[in-house]
């Protein structure tokens, strides 16, 4: 067997190997710091952005609901005037100089029928 000789001309290597394998703190923290700061700031630019749209939302129900006060008043007298539903409740004149009126649907209907049948209605 040949003994194995320790050649002087692989020291370099073997220097160049070891360190190579030390790890540098410094760009580990660098590069942590790094990250950390994308993510902190995603983090703020997520929640504001969530915020906003929430708020959008949250104004646009506000807006078309009939909560407010002023929507009920107009509801109340859109019903006065139309009846619930757009029917009115009662005869009232719809144009006087005209001679037109405006009556609920179902009276009418029965107007309509008892002319057409010849007064022989229900």
């Amino acid at each position: 067997m040949a003994a194995h000789t320790h050649d002087a001309s692989h020291a370099p290597e073997v220097a160049q190997q070891a360190s190579t394998n030390v790890l540098d703190t410094g760009l580990l923290l660098r590069w942590f710091v790094g990250i950390l700061v994308f993510v902190v700031a995603l983090v703020i630019i997520v929640s504001v952005y969530f915020r906003s749209v929430a708020s959008r939302v949250r104004a646009e129900r506000v807006e078309t609901t009939m909560s407010s006060r002023e929507a009920n008043v107009a509801k109340a007298a859109a019903e006065a005037v139309l009846g619930v539903n757009g029917q009115p409740a009662t005869y009232s004149w719809s144009d006087a100089q005209a001679g037109t009126v405006q009556l609920p649907l179902e009276q009418a209907m029965r107007k309509v029928v008892d002319q057409r049948s010849g007064g022989k209605g229900q």
